[in-house]
């Protein structure tokens, strides 16, 4: 379980483009000003299902039970809490960063 939740936090931090093996790996929290991070609060909807697909077609997790974000534009932190089942089992992931 700790394993997955290592591998989904990885996933979820990764800038869109920055692994040199897979360039469409990633989410875009930047991308020049216009992504995640820099987005309208219409664009919300939009940014928490990216983060839904990511951990989605991460490997082990079996489905989200709870994804709460606060993706503040600007350079402000930002926090993510995701409830996901893996195994049979409950977990949480936190995230919490400024980029």
């Amino acid at each position: 379980k700790e394993e997955i939740l290592q591998r989904l936090e990885t996933r979820l931090k990764r800038e869109l483009g920055e692994w040199f093996l897979n360039r469409s790996a990633g989410l875009p929290w930047h991308q020049n000003g216009y992504g995640m991070l820099g987005a309208r609060d219409w664009a919300r909807a939009a940014a928490d299902l990216l983060i839904r697909s990511e951990t989605l077609d991460t490997e082990g997790v079996d489905r989200i039970l709870r994804l709460t974000s606060l993706l503040p534009a600007g350079s402000s932190p930002y926090s993510i809490f995701l409830e996901v089942y893996i195994g049979g089992e409950t977990a949480t992931l936190t995230l919490e960063g400024q980029f």
